[in-house]
């Protein structure tokens, strides 16, 4: 190997498992001392252990999507209740009310038509 040491493959689930945290407490200090309030700075370090957690897959994926869902009734960023309803809630993608669609006779339509004609 030239000399090159390897860092073990066996070690690297736990390496990660470290590193999220470590990653979130450094995040949510450093937003901290920037005056971040606390409620986004939980929120920046809870995301950052899962980006990292989802990434190397140190822990199954379902737990790591379960995370906020635990750790921000505790922390005091959301309610239970408000927790529960944003992961049961259906996914929605609503379109800028910028954006015009075009009619089937090929003219721009505003916004306010297509939610009269839609709504």
């Amino acid at each position: 190997m030239c000399g090159k040491k390897q860092f073990p493959t066996s070690e690297l689930p736990l390496f990660f498992l470290v590193a999220g945290p470590v990653l979130g407490a450094i995040l949510f200090f450093t937003l901290k001392s920037l005056g971040w309030g606390s409620d986004a700075c939980w929120t920046a370090a809870v995301s950052a252990v899962c980006a990292v957690w989802w990434i190397f897959e140190p822990v199954p994926i379902p737990v790591t999507s379960l995370l906020p869902f635990a750790l921000f009734p505790i922390l005091g960023v959301l309610s239970p209740r408000e927790i529960s309803e944003s992961y049961g809630a259906p996914l929605n993608i609503a379109p800028s009310r910028r954006i015009h669609t075009v009619d089937g006779n090929g003219g721009q339509r505003s916004p306010q038509a297509h939610s009269a004609h839609h709504g």
